[in-house]
Formats: structure tokens, sequence, C-alpha cells
């Protein structure tokens, strides 16, 4: 029912609303002008959302939302059930797919017993730990939207497993953060499993042994590298948001800390924004769309793009050897995401055979058949996983402890706040 009147000298309209419809028209005004801004596009609201709002506002601005019957991206790491059930099943199949993949190309490149993980595999659960941390502080401190803050924790991951790859903390930290620092953080640099050497990637190594002399984490890796180690932390990110271009600049950000081509940049986004669609459950042609969309524009984003436009044409007429010999060798990080994805499209359904093949190129075997590894998880669940796989895997209760505790953390409405969960993850107290 509607009324024409005219009120304050101007037309107006009365409509009645249903209580529904009022409470949907609060939360909105709440939202508004809790920003302070007038701002148009879904977009644009969002990151001043992020940027601007409590946590408890914004779960107000998902009901909102939701009432709406709209689906927005997770810009930020809030608890939201229906992420949170993606995340549980999808994470332990991610992590355990990728240790068993990289295992996999050990044996394949080296003829060693099947079980063993290479720094590549070994960079990524410090990078999953690093993002429980920066996920508590956030979270404590109330502030979702600071990237910095991210990549301070991902800045002491590198440093703690360049630590356990045999680089002493000493050469490692200097000046004032030696004293500040005197020891790695967190409780995964201490295990035993995690100081295998297998396949280190030299360029980041020597990216982490450079910090002890610029010792801070602001500049670009003093390097040209664009091989595959640089990966390795964005398949976790996966978790962090679903929105495409926050997750660009969090993995290019990462990226810089250990590799300083752009090229590599550009790959670690594309593979963090695959994982994250593929999380949400999109097909993975979609989610290779996605990526594409996603990097097109950024600087050295040719090699990559064209990787996995190739990928989207090759899947159906050539086996993962023949689009393995387009590239000169799967070494750099776009033929090795190449490689991995065309071999999870091929056999999806597959995982035994998917990183099989894919370790089976000639290139950085480990992180080829790792990336495939995560993949097939994410997208199959840890169910396709053979269990005669997993068994074996030396790092394997390592993984299913940080597994355990990275669900705890960003797949529950309330994650741990003990003292133990502190001394636990804490990293960035000293910051």
């Amino acid at each position: 029912m509607a009324e024409a009147g005219r009120e304050g000298g101007g037309p107006v309209r009365r409509v009645l609303v249903t209580p529904q419809e009022e409470r949907f028209l609060g939360l909105w005004q709440d939202f508004w002008w809790s920003t302070g801004k007038q701002v148009h596009g879904q977009g644009t609201l969002y990151r001043l959302a992020a940027h601007s709002l409590s946590a408890a506002e914004m779960e107000r601005w998902h009901e909102r939302q939701r009432m709406a019957g709209e689906e927005i991206p997770r810009y930020a790491p809030i608890f939201r059930e229906s992420a949170a059930s993606r995340i549980s099943r999808a994470l332990p199949g991610m992590i355990l797919g990728e240790l068993v993949g990289d295992a996999v190309g050990i044996s394949a490149a080296d003829g060693a017993p099947f079980g063993q993980s290479s720094s590549f595999a070994q960079l990524t659960l410090f990078s999953l730990e690093a993002l429980i941390a920066t996920r508590l502080w956030a979270d404590v401190n109330g502030k979702w939207a600071d990237q910095e803050n991210l990549r301070a924790a991902e800045f002491f991951a590198v440093l703690m497993w360049g630590h356990a790859q045999g680089t002493a903390w000493s050469e490692i930290m200097s000046g004032d953060r030696a004293a500040r620092f005197p020891h790695p953080l967190g409780w995964l640099a201490a295990r035993p499993e995690m100081r295998f050497r297998a396949h280190p990637d030299e360029a980041a190594l020597g990216a982490v042994r450079d910090f002890a002399t610029r010792n801070r984490a602001s500049a670009v890796a003093g390097n040209d590298s664009r091989s595959a180690g640089v990966l390795a932390s964005s398949v976790p990110l996966a978790m962090w948001s679903d929105a495409p271009d926050r997750l660009v600049a969090l993995a290019t950000k990462n990226a810089a800390l250990t590799h300083g081509a752009p090229q590599a940049h550009v790959s670690a986004a594309a593979l963090a924004v695959v994982c994250n669609a593929l999380l949400n459950e999109h097909d993975l042609r979609t989610a290779v769309r996605e990526a594409i969309e996603a990097v097109g524009a950024l600087d050295g984003a040719a090699d990559t793009v064209r990787a996995l436009e190739t990928v989207l044409t090759a899947a159906e007429v050539s086996t993962v050897e023949e689009f393995a010999r387009t590239f000169d060798g799967v070494w750099t990080a776009d033929a090795v995401l190449g490689v991995a994805v065309h071999a999870a499209m091929v056999h999806g359904r597959d995982f035994d055979r998917a990183v099989t093949e894919s370790a089976g190129v000639q290139g950085d075997r480990p992180a080829t058949a790792g990336v495939c590894g995560a993949l097939v998880g994410i997208a199959s669940g840890v169910a396709a996983i053979p269990a005669a796989r997993l068994s074996p895997l030396a790092v394997g209760g390592v993984a299913q402890e940080l597994i355990d505790d990275a669900l705890a953390e960003f797949a529950s409405a309330n994650p741990p706040r003990s003292q133990e969960w502190h001394d636990r993850y804490d990293h960035l107290r000293g910051l």
C-alpha cells in the first residue's frame, strides 16, 4: 500500500514494508553511516567495510547481504558458516595432496624411498603456520584488513624455513631484531621432521640470507629468480580471502620476499586464485579463467597467462608429457603451474595418476607434482588420496597438527584463545 503526500516541502511516497524489509533497511542504514562515507559500488563498499568496521559490524553487513540473497566474497577471514564448511572440506586434501605429490616428485627425481618432503612442501607448511598466527593477531587486535601484518608473518615464515633448511639463526637475524627475536618463532621450526633438506630453492635461500644485511621485509628480493619455489606459500593463502584482487595483492607481496622477477609474482598470484576458486567449488576450467582475468593486467603476466590459456585448449588433445614439451624444461614458476594444472585437468578424478604423470616431466618434479596434488586434493577432498600414500609421509604428523589448528582458527566460530594457543601462534607479539 502506498500514499502520495508532501512533507518538508518536497514530494514523498510512503510505502508499507514488512518487518523483514524494515530490518533489512535498518541493517543497510547502520552499515552506510558507520562507514562515514557514501561510496557507490558493491566492491568499493565491501573494501571500505573491511577497513572501517569491527568484526561485529562486518557480520551485520554479511547478514544484510544474505538477506538480500547475495553471496559476497570474504575480503578478510571473518568466520562465515558457508566458508567454514568449504575450508573444512578442502584444506586437508589441499595440504596433504601437496605433500604426497611432492614426495612422489622426489622419488621420481632421485629414486629415493617415498615419503620425504622437499623444501617446497616445507615452505608451504611454514606459510600455513604464518596464516594461523596472522589471523590470531588480527582477531585479537581487530585489524582484519592490515596486509602488512600478514606479510610480516610470512616474512618470519620464510626466515624460519631458511633456518630449518640449514642457515644459522644468527646469520638470518641482525641488528635490533637479533635481540628481540633470539630464537625462531612458533613450534614448527623446532620439529626435527622439518629439517630434512631436499631440492632446496637456492634463490629463495639466498634471499633469506640477504635479509640479515637488509634486515627488513619491505624490499623485493634482490634476485631475478622465476623458480617454482615462489608458488609454495600461495597454496594455503587460498583460505584467507575469496576476493581475487585481494589474493593477487597478498600473493605478489609474499612472492617478492624470495623472488625478484615480476613473472614469478604473477604465477604465485594465479595459483592463489585458482586454489581459492576450487575451494569455493568452482570447476578447474572456471578457476583457470578466473586466474587469467585476475592477473592479466599485472607486469610480467604474459608467460603465466599464456601457459594457462594453453592449458584450456591443450588438456583435451595432449598428454601431460606432450604439454610439458611446449616449455623449455619445467623449471620456472609459470611452466610448473601450467603442467600441474594440465595434469589436474586431464586426470582430476584419479589423484595417483595426476601426480605421477606430473612428476614424470623434465624439470622441478617435486614442485610440479606438489602443486598438482594440491589442486586435485582441493577439488576432490582428502578421500581421493590413496591411504597408502599418506602413511609414509615423514611430515604427515606435523601436517595434520597444522591442519587441525588451521581448521580451529579459520573454520570455527569460536577459535582457541588460551595461553597455550598464544604461546603456539602469537608470532607477531613483538613487532
